[in-house]
């Protein structure tokens, strides 16, 4: 880490858990407010507690989802849109597709919705409720 990076992070060090906090908020009101049918929602194993750095869902529609959400002007991103074993870095391990269908059905259901510290709960109600008319 270089030096500059280094002072921004320490002056943001002290907002950690209040936007962690936050994001718990906003992942809450996810979870409790979405019930379109078939969408599988992030889960929380017992042993832990997710600071949601990103809130992915899965949708076997998931890009005819993402269009809907972008007509209601609610930002979508796909993190992980290439399964690793397919990625040309990888080609020589030589895994191609059908290797691995697990990662493969994910990258092609997989849509991360906004959570971020900032976003007031009118916009997740937004959020919420432009999933469920899909």
């Amino acid at each position: 880490m270089e030096g500059f990076q280094g002072a921004l992070l320490n002056v943001k060090l002290p907002y950690l858990a209040a936007w962690t906090k936050r994001r718990r908020e906003i992942a809450a009101l996810y979870l409790s407010g979405i019930k379109l049918a078939d969408v599988r929602l992030p889960e929380q194993p017992a042993y832990g507690q997710s600071v949601f750095h990103q809130f992915t869902i899965r949708h076997p529609r998931r890009d005819a989802l993402r269009e809907h959400l972008a007509k209601k002007e609610v930002g979508t991103d796909l993190i992980y849109p290439v399964p690793l074993h397919l990625q040309k870095c990888y080609a020589s391990l030589e895994r191609g597709p059908g290797s691995y269908p697990v990662a493969e059905k994910a990258a092609t259901t997989c849509v991360s919705l906004p959570i971020f510290a900032e976003l007031t709960d009118a916009q997740v109600d937004h959020v919420i409720k432009s999933i469920n008319s899909f």
